[in-house]
């Protein structure tokens, strides 16, 4: 029998908005902005809503350092970075954690770091995306 998890929401207005998927790279420090890398299967972008509301296919939803997604009937909870390169914003999503949240998993697999940079700072509805 699997346990809720609840985590209180705490705001992070840097992550609202469109980000485009750049590709998955095994650590941070592998990406320099401008660098072609391997997409494995990534969505190509993912919106993040106010106030951490869930929004698209993996009910992608948000707490400040933390994206849930909706995997295999649960959730994943991901820690995620923010940070400035060359005037661009980008974000370092550690798909990895499912290795351990999500039983399914071996505990040595990870996803590695997906890279995304952000396309606007918008703070969209469910309404204006899916219009």
């Amino acid at each position: 029998m699997k346990k809720a998890v609840y985590i209180k929401f705490e705001n992070d207005e840097t992550v609202i908005g469109r980000w485009q998927t750049i590709g998955v790279v095994d650590k941070k420090e592998d990406y320099t902005p401008g660098k072609k890398i391997l997409m494995r299967g990534a969505v190509s972008e993912m919106y993040f809503l106010p106030n951490g509301e869930e929004y698209g296919v993996w009910k992608t939803g948000w707490t400040k350092n933390l994206v849930k997604m909706a995997s295999n009937g649960g959730y994943l909870f991901c820690p995620y970075h923010i940070q400035e390169m060359d005037g661009e914003l980008y974000m370092f999503l550690d798909t990895g954690e499912k290795a351990i949240l999500d039983s399914i998993y071996p505990k040595d697999n990870h996803g590695g770091i997906m890279v995304l940079k952000q396309a606007d700072k918008k703070r969209y509805t469910k309404n204006e995306i899916e219009a």
